[in-house]
C-alpha cells in the first residue's frame, strides 16, 4: 500500500480549499430532469469535482477523497461517491438525496437518454 505524502484533510479542510480554488458565485442551479429510476447512481462511477463539493459540502463528508494518497495538489482532487456501492445520496424511495446540488456528472446525465436507455434494458 502506498504511504500519503501529506496527511488527509479534513472534510472541513477539503471543503474550505475547494471553495478557495472555485468561488462559490460561478455556480449555477440544476434544473429537474430524473424520472426516480436509480440505476445511475447505483450501476455507474459516480465522481464528483471541486465545484461539485463546493456546491455541495456534504459530498467531502460522504465521498472517498480522490487525492493520489496526498500526492495529488488540491486543484486536482476528486471525490468518489460510489466505490463498489450505490451512491451514498440514493434515498430508500430511489430519489437523490441532494438532486438541487448534485454533482454536474449526475447532471448533465441525461434522463431517458441513450445511455439512460442502456441501463434500463441492456439486451
Amino acid at each position: 500500500m502506498t504511504e500519503r505524502t501529506r496527511p488527509l484533510p479534513t472534510v472541513e479542510e477539503q471543503v474550505t480549499t475547494a471553495r478557495r480554488i472555485v468561488g462559490e458565485d460561478s455556480l449555477p442551479p440544476w434544473p429537474e430532469s430524473c424520472h426516480k429510476c436509480g440505476k445511475c447512481c447505483t450501476e455507474l462511477l459516480v465522481e464528483a469535482t471541486l465545484e461539485d463539493v463546493v456546491r455541495e459540502p456534504l459530498i467531502a463528508a460522504r465521498g472517498l477523497l480522490l487525492d493520489g494518497n496526498g500526492k495529488l495538489e488540491p486543484e486536482d482532487w476528486q471525490w468518489s461517491l460510489t466505490f463498489g456501492k450505490p451512491c451514498p445520496f440514493l434515498t430508500d424511495d430511489i430519489r437523490c438525496g441532494i438532486y438541487a446540488t448534485r454533482p454536474a456528472g449526475c447532471a448533465e446525465f441525461i434522463a431517458g437518454g441513450e445511455h439512460c436507455r442502456e441501463l434500463r434494458d441492456p439486451s
